[in-house]
Parts: C-alpha cells; sequence; structure tokens
C-alpha cells in the first residue's frame, strides 16, 4: 500500500533526509520518500501492516524530531492522509537565541 501525507511546516531539510533515512530502515517499508520542497511524505509498506507501519514511522520521526505533533487526519475520502506540523524552525530560533524565545 502507497499513501502520501502532508508535513506541515517541515523547515529542515536535513531533518527531513533523517526521517526518510530511519523510516527506510523499518521492516516493512518497502519505500519511502520524504520531500521537503513538497512538504509531503510518500509511504510504500506491506499492506497487511501498514497502519502498524505507520505507526513506527510516526514514533520514528518524533524520535528525529522530538517537537512534532500530528494534526487530526485528512477527513477527505480519496485522501485519508494525517498531517504532521515538525517544529524544526522552533528549535532553530531557540537554538539561534541562545535558549530564549
Amino acid at each position: 500500500m502507497k499513501k502520501t501525507f502532508e508535513l506541515e511546516d517541515l523547515d529542515c531539510a536535513h531533518c527531513a533526509q533523517k526521517m526518510q533515512e530511519a523510516i527506510a530502515k523499518l521492516d516493512g517499508v518497502n519505500d519511502v520518500s520524504v520531500n521537503f520542497l513538497a512538504q509531503k511524505m510518500t509511504l510504500d509498506a506491506d499492506d497487511s501492516r501498514f497502519d502498524a507501519i505507520l505507526k513506527e514511522a510516526i514514533a520514528t520521526i518524533k524520535k528525529v524530531e522530538p517537537t512534532y505533533q500530528e494534526a487530526k487526519e485528512d477527513a477527505k475520502e480519496d485522501n485519508r492522509s494525517c498531517r504532521f506540523v515538525c517544529c524544526c524552525l522552533s528549535r532553530d530560533i531557540y537554538l539561534q537565541t541562545g535558549g530564549h524565545l
């Protein structure tokens, strides 16, 4: 099964690459692409385990980006993707200001 998910506010190409590399190593993942410019992740994984693999992918994203937040599932019938909110920009601002927001 192959599904595409929106990545909202993914402001760091390096984080996108780290997410893609880590998710690709998960058992059952056939292919994954995290497109920083399009702000999308396409996950191709074993049909019978897709939901479990998606949960593992989300856990992996949380490891790469600890400030990650999961938005609600999209209600569109033809696109049941969920949205991911990555807060790399907030972390970068925090680091650039010496820890002061």
